[in-house]
């Protein structure tokens, strides 16, 4: 269901000017609640942002109503409705790819030595903003330059990150992400298959199965049923 934003935010006599004429509400929802719904409902969106019900659907002026109450529930939504023309843009024309870039500082260069716990060892899916996970290691393909590809619930990404030195000493890092293509996929496996052939031998290795003892269990049960006889 697509949300008439602007009658909604009207309703309250505030600034539309940040609106386009109309927007959907939904991705909006799903990033910020992690809904795995692809659609909800208004009254799913009333009940998921705790708003209190008092009025009935289905009417114009309640629904343009309950609409401006869950907006007050989304955070900063002039950079989500940004961020989701960027992403519909990207999906009408398949051949442009949507970019996002993060940037911090460290002390070192070198990824092994940089904080678990660091925002650099963090990835977001730029698309449906939910955490992305890194499955083995980010690349070093040249000083000081790095990739990988990452993966979240529904979308593959190309993660680059890049040093560069500070007259302080410490390292600025920018971190780029950028929905992967088969070619980015297939270099990643490559070079790890190339860099590092222990963690591929690993990865294929059978895992033992696991003696679960229960013939010794079975075995006791039957010793105690005799002496108890």
């Amino acid at each position: 269901m697509t949300y008439l934003a602007c009658k909604a935010v009207r309703v309250y006599e505030r600034d539309t000017g940040w609106l386009p004429e109309w927007f959907n509400l939904q991705p909006l929802m799903t990033r910020q609640y992690g809904i795995d719904r692809a659609q909800i409902t208004l009254q799913s969106a009333v009940e998921i942002t705790g708003v209190q019900q008092e009025l009935d659907y289905h009417s114009a002026i309640n629904d343009a109503y309950y609409t401006a109450l869950v907006l007050t529930k989304i955070n900063d939504i002039p950079s989500e409705i940004e961020l989701q023309k960027k992403i519909d843009y990207v999906h009408s024309n398949p051949f442009l790819s949507l970019r996002q870039t993060s940037e911090g500082t460290v002390k070192t260069a070198r990824m092994n030595a940089v904080p678990r716990l660091s925002e650099l060892n963090r990835y977001i899916c730029p698309v449906c903003g939910k955490p992305a996970t890194l499955k083995s290691r980010l690349i070093w393909l040249s000083p000081m330059n790095y990739m990988a590809v990452v993966h979240c619930n529904k979308h593959s990404v190309k993660v680059t990150v890049r040093f560069e030195k500070k007259a302080d000493g410490e390292y600025r890092w920018i971190k780029k992400y950028t929905l992967s293509e088969e070619k980015d996929e297939e270099l990643y496996s490559s070079l790890l298959k190339e860099k590092y052939p222990a963690l591929q031998e690993k990865s294929n290795r059978k895992i033992p199965a696991v003696k679960t003892g229960r013939k010794r269990i079975k075995v006791k049960t039957e010793r105690k049923n005799i002496n108890n006889g």
